[in-house]
């Protein structure tokens, strides 16, 4: 209030530095679609300068990854928050889904993770499909 001596201004009343307490924030959750406009992406930092024991896959780790997906139920759903009649969701259960690219509590998936997974199988399916065209070739 102007006139109640106290000063007032950036630092707070009396002119004192506010505190600040640390807060940790809990993971965003989203119950529905989080939408962007434009042309910029959802990206995930993946460069090479933020890693540490960098080692590529064998093809043989590729193609394990090939069978575990290959296993995987995949299913269509709705999240229980969302309205009856609301477009349906494809996926997989956290709970049944390959161990690499779930999170430790096996409740959600990791997308950058399953990202990798699926590079990894499309890349034994493109080797296996090279191998039998090449076989083919010399028959």
């Amino acid at each position: 209030m102007a006139g109640d001596g106290k000063k007032k201004g950036p630092d707070g009343p009396g002119g004192r530095k506010k505190r600040l307490r640390k807060y940790v924030a809990p993971a965003l959750i989203v119950y529905g679609s989080i939408m962007q406009l434009g042309l910029e992406q959802v990206a995930a930092y993946s460069s090479r300068t933020l890693k540490t024991d960098i080692e590529p896959l064998s093809l043989s780790e590729c193609e394990a990854m090939l069978d575990k997906l290959l296993r995987a139920d995949i299913y269509r759903f709705r999240y229980k928050q969302e309205r009856r009649g609301s477009k349906r969701h494809i996926g997989v259960m956290a709970e049944e889904a390959p161990v690499e690219i779930v999170d430790q509590g096996r409740r959600a998936i990791r997308l950058a993770s399953t990202l990798g997974f699926l590079m990894a199988a499309v890349k034994a399916l493109a080797h296996e499909q090279r191998r039998l065209l090449e076989r083919l070739k010399r028959a």
